[in-house]
């Protein structure tokens, strides 16, 4: 991770005492007994872990907002069972354990707290915060939510690292790595991969903090997956990413030659979807565009493994949750079973997931699609998933 200061080449870590709630806490949350001191640690391995699978949840992003009690609090996937580390979004400030408490699987704010937090009038964009800057119309009719394609939402997000007994909740992401021979070939052999993504905006990288330039500089996930393949497997991969913002998959198609095939790829990671749902793009037409993708690639480059993602959704709260993104998932594991050296990457399940215990300020940087870092190094840790083999 070639510009990244504080994640992935640097372990952080240090000893802490931590309850699992905050002691001193004022609004009636319980206070936990001390528990016998725990490490933070965050490299590569806490970075990009399963986290349907790990018992610590490393730096979950939480957004805290104004309850109709007047209390602040943002929720978890899990429950904690301990709280390791609450810590700013660029990773370099820890709060204090005075600052907050646990009810359940929420993380509430104590009087004297100093994480960011949004009001009501905040979030319905009655009183936009300066940092935030912008609002973009609403799914509701009439209605405005927070906007921007700058940093101000990511300085909201608050990091919490945790401990868990609990089971996930949602769909275990899928080992396809046996769909995928050549590329287990390379892998194993720990040979050179060509690799090229294409797609829209999202697999540009929009907008994890590297992109936008600020700590702790998480690596747009492309990137990060590049990497993790390297020091997982050993095997150099030399990358293109010629996704484009705003693009839709009759995009994809009509250059499929120039921004997939003219690279001669071992690897092709494709991610239309969004927009094409946005534009309401019929699950006929979009699949099309998609198999006259990978009828290209297969032709021009037989030695080429192809990874096809199905769209994340978009925030619940904007106009772009009326699309029909989700209407391609089925269609495009039809697609799966009709071609050999073929994946799909389900992340229309994954992201519906998330959001049952997820608000979109925390999963998104834009309020409306662009993955924040936390859901960045989900879809890292998704794309791993896909390659590994079911033993």
């Amino acid at each position: 991770m070639k510009n990244n200061k504080r994640i992935g080449l640097l372990v952080l870590s240090c000893t802490l005492l931590a309850a699992c709630g905050a002691q001193g806490n004022n609004n009636g949350g319980t206070t936990s007994q001390e528990m016998p001191p725990v490490t933070y640690k965050y490299g590569e391995d806490e970075m990009y872990e399963k986290i349907w699978e790990s018992k610590v949840i490393h730096n979950e992003s939480v957004v805290f907002v104004e309850g109709d009690d007047g209390r602040y609090s943002a929720g978890l996937i899990y429950t904690p069972t301990r709280i390791i580390s609450v810590r700013n979004q660029s990773l370099e400030k820890e709060y204090s354990s005075s600052e907050y408490y646990i009810e359940g699987n929420r993380i509430y704010l104590n009087d004297n707290a100093t994480m960011p937090k949004l009001s009501k009038a905040n979030l319905s964009c009655d009183e936009v915060p300066a940092t935030i800057g912008g609002t973009y119309d609403g799914r509701v009719s009439g209605s405005k939510i927070l906007f921007t394609e700058g940093v101000g939402i990511l300085l909201y997000q608050t990091m919490v690292t945790y401990e868990h007994n609990d089971n996930w909740f949602g769909t275990i992401p899928t080992k396809k790595g046996n769909k995928l021979p050549k590329l287990q070939e390379k892998l194993n052999n720990g040979e050179e991969i060509v690799m090229v993504t294409n797609g829209d905006s999202i697999f540009c990288g929009c907008n994890t903090s590297g992109l936008k330039g600020i700590e702790p500089f998480q690596d747009p996930f492309p990137t990060g997956f590049a990497n993790e393949i390297t020091r997982r497997y050993g095997c150099e991969v030399i990358h293109h990413n010629t996704a484009v913002g705003g693009m839709l998959s009759n995009w994809g198609r009509a250059n499929v030659m120039a921004n997939i095939c003219n690279y001669m790829p071992d690897l092709a990671v494709i991610g239309f979807g969004m927009n094409d749902g946005s534009w309401n793009v019929s699950a006929t037409d979009y699949i099309d565009n998609i198999d006259f993708m990978v009828r290209a690639i297969q032709t021009n480059c037989p030695n080429c493994s192809i990874i096809v993602c199905a769209t994340i959704l978009a925030s619940v709260v904007s106009p772009q949750a009326n699309g029909c993104q989700s209407s391609y998932l089925e269609p495009l594991l039809e697609l799966e079973n009709e071609y050999d050296n073929l994946a799909v990457m389900d992340m229309t399940t994954f992201s519906g997931d998330l959001f049952t215990k997820k608000i979109s300020l925390e999963l998104f940087a834009n309020n409306i699609n662009h993955p924040a870092d936390w859901l960045a190094r989900n879809y890292v840790t998704n794309l791993l998933t896909t390659i590994e083999e079911e033993k």
